[in-house]
């Protein structure tokens, strides 16, 4: 193995563990924020589509996200953005949970609280 192959390892392994993590928390709180916090109708819905890769084996994952995305008509077999996709995939349940716990900790009058504030910001009114 030559120094070049390890240079390159390492710089793939370190881009993919900063991507996942930095586009992962955005998502997941996103998703958590619309699971537990709005008052979206199909709430439930995504959050049992969000949970489902928590009952799959990773191996059974794994298979099938790999022929998913052979015949896709987007050629990203064989690059960094499927490991990616699939880090995402197989870490949303746990990053989701994460993040709803605290986020079910903080009380809902501070969301109506930094509403009220915006529109009064917006008006002009309390100043």
């Amino acid at each position: 193995m030559t120094m070049n192959a390890v240079r390159s390892a390492l710089t793939n392994s370190l881009l993919l563990g900063f991507g996942t993590a930095t586009i992962g928390v955005a998502l997941m709180g996103l998703l958590a924020w619309l699971i537990y916090r709005s008052r979206l109708p199909g709430s439930g819905l995504i959050e049992y589509v969000v949970m489902f890769p928590q009952a799959v084996p990773r191996l059974v994952f794994a298979f099938g996200l790999m022929w998913a995305w052979v015949v896709f008509p987007i050629p990203i077999y064989g690059t960094l953005w499927l490991l990616l996709l699939a880090y995402l995939t197989v870490f949303l349940p746990l990053g989701v949970r994460t993040i709803a716990g605290v986020m079910l900790q903080i009380d809902k009058s501070l969301e109506n609280a930094r509403r009220c504030a915006v529109r009064l910001g917006r008006s002009g009114c309390g100043r």
